[in-house]
């Protein structure tokens, strides 16, 4: 065999994924397999066993006798499977609504409660945003405490002991799986036990290396996973498609391979050409990634061991990977090789530098990484003359200003080898990623819009934490002036100037936030000890916010009265109330809108924070009161309570705020004591609650401190709420999540509980909503504007209006809204009725159901309430906007003679026709004495009706959707098709 016959196995430069493979080289991300899937994949493996292969130099595939492995990775026509990134990334795998799922269990399977926790900390309600967003927020959180070095233990209780070990069928292997689990951080849910479990099956399956593996595995660029092994060790007979040994190779291959060894990182020495000349023996393309991935399988141990397993199976999903891609060779975790990457590029000094250039080494990662611990490292001569070190100090610079540990996780599941990448190509890639991590949480299209908006939150976020550190003494200069018309860009650099003073003049200052700086002077105690004094001369309470403003104006040289100190104290409540509700999470939504908060007056932010604000809604206060109920860590009398400091506030806000306005005129602090006083002297606010009692009630452990322990509480609340909804939406069926794709509707983790709650329980909401009415009619109490009695006629009026207005997208909308904001207003007063009340978990619930039921009517799909039978149900009626100026409605009901009905209304040019689909053979019977009335009826609405045809369908597997919606159908047609909706529904539903 000649050179020439050599040359394309060697230095083969096509993409990776035009080798045959089981599944792709690199695995960087996450995906549902389905159980099917797979076993069609090991009976397609097995029934390719004792097949012949040979290599098609021309398709480069590796082929058996029959054509059964391709390019593709198909096997005897069932698809193999690719990798996660392609899963994720391309239409054709799979479709958005797969992927939004995957999204879910992604998060679900990677996130640890300390990561939910840190999310609800910044505002961040990862079950109420857009999946794509939820998974870059958590992986910016992982990549921040991998990067502290947080050391998560002991916090794993999503399954326990007894379960795992009857999932893994030994309770010794359960305790290594849990132990292996918790100090990952990780979360060991079902679906991560079972992944484990069914890695350790397959891993028995493995019991060496066979030279057909290793060559099957080179000639694919396959990583050393638990998975490929086990499918390259059962396709058998390849060594014959490999050729037979010929002589020793021609000394020009010799050297060619040399050069592919070095460029795969290892040395040329014999052991490896050997390695490298028995692929060119085999007929298998010599590239660097082939040659790697045949020496890697040499650190790969047997027998395999079960806690390097476990260990191995643990680090797959860290990485978002399911159990059985775990590398059997110990290499680290994608998330360690972030933070070790941005490690070096941040220590690699000149020293380190020179060495590689004087080596004349790319410099990469890797190579940094190996120079920096060569003992030799400062034997080379750093000059700045040095032209290639100039070009390198850039290079290392600009890597250095893109280079974060999330962008660094994000390019390696992308299957990027950051290590290796040269610097001078890494950084191109690095700012694409970071970009794009920019895009989504920015909300921008254009990346130059994205980066800038990211530059403004990190200036906006450091802004807020520099407010934290600056001398309190600056609230000193707002006795007199508004402190409102100030930004807190102003505020910012007015305590910077101020801090540098006092540091200047070696004296010591107070803080909003952190300790004193005692380090700097005399003690501040020493100097105002008699601040109490001073207060108690000019008549005013010696609390600490008042102890406080005393100080800073002592600070100021000021006169001290009733006067002053209470303007000190509201400017420095503002200002400390901004900061608080400055969380990411708000700032972020701020900068979406295309705001600045940086340049916004103190005054415009408070009101625009106001609006973003939900930390008071009636969800969060639910929340926290039925978990310290399951927890057992409030009584009954305390939860009454609480109750009451709710409504007290919920029903305070009703009012104007008067009681705070009272408190605020007159300087004194706004606390729930105070709040209380404020309501003694207003008997015309119409507060319900027993004020005497109520305040009682207040020294309780709940209401001690109240504003603050709600605050705690609830962070770590939200947190698990957050965790358990996400956890939830894994096994919700893909469907939800593609009608709520194509309404347009986010396919949050809420958003898809609520829809799936809605289409399993028909009427389940408004039924809820009706219960809810009757609470507070027994009690006489009031929701809103509405008391008493009429509360539950309200409601009943507000669904029959409904269908009564849905003649067209305008009166159904309009009614449609205010139906929902009645039964939200119902909801918020009969969740904390005194006594009997909804149970909290009900509330939470038909909530999230309110809220899509809302978003999914603004986009023409309707969860209509009817009484069908007589018993509240609800019609679902989908208004479709379809190409060529055609309009339809899809309706899908449950009635009491035919069972489940579906109907699809056409309209073109003001006619009506319908296709009915039923599994009932009844309605069959019936067809003309149906469609009689129904035509009749349709007349008597006004439509034009063509006809009707019905289809029976035993299992009700005809599809009668079409999917090409648009928004250019005639407003007429339209107006056509909600009339003939609500003509449908009432024929089929028995009113007419």
């Amino acid at each position: 065999m000649n050179s020439a016959n050599y040359d394309h196995m060697i230095n083969d430069k096509r993409p990776a994924d035009s080798y045959a493979s089981l599944n792709g080289a690199a695995v960087p991300g996450f995906f549902s397999v389905k159980e099917t899937d797979r076993e069609e994949l090991k009976k397609a493996v097995r029934s390719a066993a004792g097949n012949t292969y040979s290599v098609n130099l021309g398709s480069s595939s590796i082929v058996p006798g029959t054509g059964a492995f391709d390019k593709n990775g198909l096997i005897d026509g069932v698809s193999g499977k690719k990798n996660a990134a392609a899963l994720l990334n391309d239409p054709l795998a799979k479709d958005k609504a797969s992927v939004m799922k995957d999204k879910m269990i992604l998060l679900s399977n990677t996130m640890s409660d300390e990561g939910y926790k840190k999310a609800a900390e910044d505002g961040f309600d990862l079950a109420a945003i857009d999946p794509d967003e939820a998974v870059t927020i958590g992986d910016e959180i992982r990549a921040t405490m991998a990067r502290a070095g947080v050391v998560i233990n002991g916090f794993n209780d999503d399954i326990s002991t007894e379960k795992l070990a009857r999932i893994t069928g030994s309770p010794a292997m359960a305790e290594s799986i849990k132990k292996s689990f918790d100090a990952a951080g990780l979360p060991l849910t079902a679906e991560n036990a079972a992944g484990m479990k069914e890695m350790l099956d397959m891993a028995e399956g493995i019991k060496a290396l066979s030279e057909d593996t290793k060559l099957y595995i080179a000639a694919n660029s396959l990583e050393p996973t638990v998975e490929n092994i086990y499918y390259a060790g059962h396709s058998t007979g390849m060594t014959k498609a490999y050729g037979k040994e010929t002589a020793d190779l021609p000394e020009a291959i010799m050297e060619q391979l040399k050069k592919v060894i070095e460029e795969a990182g290892f040395v040329s020495d014999d052991s490896n050409t050997a390695a490298a000349a028995a692929l060119v023996k085999a007929d298998i393309p010599v590239t660097a990634e082939s040659f790697a991935a045949y020496k890697e399988l040499e650190k790969i141990d047997f027998p395999l061991d079960t806690d390097k397993l476990i260990e191995a199976g643990t680090k797959a999903v860290a990485d978002g990977k399911p159990a059985y891609e775990a590398d059997l060779t110990g290499r680290p975790s994608l998330l360690e090789r972030a933070v070790s990457a941005k490690e070096t590029i941040e220590k690699a000094d000149d020293a380190t530098i020179g060495k590689l250039i004087s080596e004349d080494k790319e410099i990469s990662i890797e190579n940094l990484k190996a120079a920096e611990n060569a003992a030799d490292k400062g034997a080379y001569e750093v000059t700045d003359t040095n032209v290639n070190l100039v070009k390198a100090r850039r290079i290392m610079e600009e890597t250095r200003l893109h280079m974060s540990v999330q962008v660094n996780f994000t390019m390696l599941k992308q299957g990027i080898s950051i290590e290796t990448e040269p610097l001078s190509d890494l950084v191109e890639k690095l700012k694409s990623a970071e970009s794009e991590i920019n895009r989504i949480r920015f909300d921008a299209e254009e990346t130059a819009e994205a980066d800038t908006r990211a530059e403004l939150y990190k200036e906006s976020l450091d802004t807020v934490e520099s407010l934290k550190n600056m001398p309190a003494a600056v609230f000193g200069s707002y006795v007199q002036i508004s402190i409102q018309t100030v930004s807190i860009n102003e505020l910012s650099v007015q305590g910077e100037t101020l801090r540098r003073q006092y540091e200047a003049a070696g004296q010591a200052y107070e803080t909003m936030r952190t300790e004193v700086r005692t380090d700097l002077g005399d003690s501040l105690s020493k100097a105002f000890a008699n601040a109490g004094d001073l207060l108690d001369e000019i008549g005013i309470e010696k609390t600490d916010p008042n102890l406080r403003a005393v100080r800073i104006l002592g600070y100021n040289s000021m006169e001290i009265n009733e006067s002053s100190v209470n303007s000190v104290k509201a400017a420095y409540s503002y200002v400390d109330g901004i900061i608080n509700r400055m969380t990411p999470a708000a700032t972020l939504s701020l900068i979406r809108s295309g705001d600045n908060p940086l340049k916004m007056s103190m005054d415009e932010l408070d009101k625009r924070l106001a609006a973003e604000d939900t930390s008071n809604s009636p969800e969060k206060y639910s929340e926290y009161l039925v978990r310290m109920q399951e927890k057992g860590l409030i009584s009954d009398e305390e939860s009454e309570s609480f109750i009451g400091i709710y409504r007290l506030l919920h029903q305070a806000a009703s009012n104007d705020g008067a009681a705070v306005g009272m408190l605020m005129k007159s300087g004194a602090e706004i606390n729930f004591a105070n709040i209380l006083t404020a309501v003694r002297s207003r008997r015309d606010t119409g507060l319900d609650v027993t004020v005497d009692d109520l305040y009682d009630g207040m020294t309780s452990k709940v209401s001690s401190d109240i504003s603050l322990q709600i605050e705690t509480a609830y962070t770590q609340v939200r947190a698990e709420s957050n965790m358990e909804s996400i956890r939830d939406a894994v096994h919700i069926p893909t469907e939800i999540y593609e009608e709520l794709i194509e309404s347009e509707v986010i396919a949050t983790a809420d958003h898809a509980r609520g829809l799936d709650a809605l289409r399993k329980n028909r009427g389940g909401l408004f039924k809820t909503g009706e219960k809810s009415a009757s609470l507070l009619a027994a009690d006489n109490a009031d929701a809103g504007d509405i008391v008493g009695a009429a509360i539950e006629d309200m409601i009943r009026s507000s669904y029959a209006r409904v269908i009564d207005e849905f003649n067209d997208r305008d009166s159904a909308g309009a009614a449609y809204s205010e139906m929902t904001s009645l039964m939200e207003s119902v909801f918020e007063s009969a969740a904390f009725k005194d006594g009997e009340r909804i149970d909290v978990r009900e509330y939470s619930l038909a909530m999230k159901q309110l809220h899509v039921a809302g978003d999914l009517a603004r986009e023409e799909s309707y969860e209509v309430p009817m009484e069908i039978g007589g018993e509240m149900s609800s019609v679902s009626i989908w208004i479709r906007h379809e190409g060529r100026g055609e309009a339809s409605a899809e309706i899908n009901m449950e009635t009491v003679g035919f069972g489940n009905v579906r109907g699809r209304l056409e309209a073109a040019q003001g006619s009506v026709k319908a296709m009915i689909l039923t599994g009932s053979r009844e309605l069959k019977s019936e067809e003309n004495r149906v469609l009689g009335l129904l035509s009749e009826a349709m007349h008597a609405e006004g439509v034009s009706f063509g006809g009707a045809d019905i289809i029976y369908s035993e299992k009700m597997s005809v599809n009668i959707s079409h999917r090409n919606a648009d928004v250019d159908s005639n407003s007429d047609d339209t107006a056509a098709l909600y009339r003939a909706s609500k003509v449908f529904i009432k024929v089929f539903g028995g009113t007419l």
